[in-house]
């Protein structure tokens, strides 16, 4: 009873951080396609709603350590270099302005960014837009059943 609560349990922490490779675990525990399934969607929803409405937090927490170190260093006549404004960051404004930016951060956000970076991301860039959490769920759980099924044929085949 234990060992089987403590595999869910990892499978869906797994989930939680790095999506992409927990349905490939949860197969290698034996798991059925619905408990593939529903573990990897409720530790990917869960991950997702507590990175996305927790992004304010994090993003204020890694604002005041910048500015104490940058304190530190100007304390010790460090010369602190403002940031400049390249063709990558122009490249990344320009996306992330267009239509095509969001619907595509939405979409591959969970999987290969991993659920904390993309739902950060997210909830910085357009939390303004009233139906973004909801299409976060909605990807993240359509990209769990799609992985699932991937991951069910890639281990048939092995």
């Amino acid at each position: 009873m234990w060992a089987l609560i403590g595999k869910y349990s990892g499978v869906f922490l797994l989930s939680t951080v790095k999506f992409l490779f927990a349905p490939a675990a949860a197969w290698n525990l034996n798991f059925t396609f619905w408990e593939v399934f529903i573990c990897v969607a409720a530790g990917g929803i869960t991950g997702a709603t507590v990175f996305y409405f927790g992004a304010d937090y994090f993003f204020q927490r890694s604002k005041r350590i910048k500015e104490k170190k940058e304190a530190r260093a100007r304390e010790k006549g460090i010369l602190v270099l403002k940031r400049h404004f390249t063709r990558k960051n122009k490249l990344i404004v320009r996306i992330k302005k267009s239509r095509l930016g969001y619907y595509l951060l939405l979409n591959l956000a969970p999987t290969f960014l991993s659920v904390p970076i993309g739902s950060m991301l997210l909830a910085r860039f357009y939390s303004y837009k009233k139906q973004t959490y909801f299409l976060l769920i909605t990807f993240v759980t359509g990209w769990a059943f799609l992985l699932t099924i991937i991951s069910s044929f890639l281990k048939v085949a092995s």
